[in-house]
């Protein structure tokens, strides 16, 4: 992944916006909304037992998830869990290949990926 800064969000179907995620899971259009920039998402990607985002970063990124606006940050990244009291959560990521899976039921409405340069 070469962008500077990648924005993801997924469908109904749970098909990601961006080519650079593989995305194995359900979508949904009914499990609420994610305020994102002043915008509000209403597809999301149910995070539950199967579900896997997986992307790979060619140099270092900040990553911040986006989950429902009534939800508390909670996720594996690269099989470590991560939570946040608020409904977002930011990791440093190195480059390299990573992945998300479900660590308690969520709903991930949007992925964004900043340079750290």
């Amino acid at each position: 992944m070469a962008d500077n800064e990648v924005f993801c969000t997924i469908d109904k179907k749970g098909n990601p916006s961006s080519n650079h995620f593989t995305v194995v899971g359900n979508g949904s259009d009914s499990k609420g909304q994610a305020t994102i920039d002043g915008v509000a998402y209403t597809t999301c990607l149910k995070m539950e037992k199967d579900t896997s985002v997986k992307f790979s970063l060619s140099k270092p990124m900040t990553m911040t998830l986006y989950f429902g606006d009534t939800e508390t940050a909670s996720i594996k990244i690269d099989s470590t869990k991560y939570t946040n009291t608020t409904s977002t959560l930011t990791q440093a990521l190195a480059a390299g290949a990573h992945e998300l899976t479900k660590a308690d039921s969520r709903n991930l409405f949007a992925i964004r990926l900043m340079a750290t340069e």
